[in-house]
């Protein structure tokens, strides 16, 4: 086995698309948040995730 040098951790982006497709949250709260910030991509990104 290989010793794991440097950890991976994901970014936030990637954080919350696991969150949601895993169930930790919940279509409303994606929609919460893409309102929230959807004067940039990132809200945008949301949105269209959970249509």
């Amino acid at each position: 086995m290989t010793p794991v040098t440097k950890a991976y951790i994901p970014n936030k982006h990637q954080q919350n698309h696991q969150a949601w497709r895993n169930g930790w949250l919940s279509n409303e709260q994606v929609a919460q948040t893409a309102q929230a910030l959807s004067k940039n991509g990132y809200g945008k990104y949301l949105a269209d995730l959970i249509k």
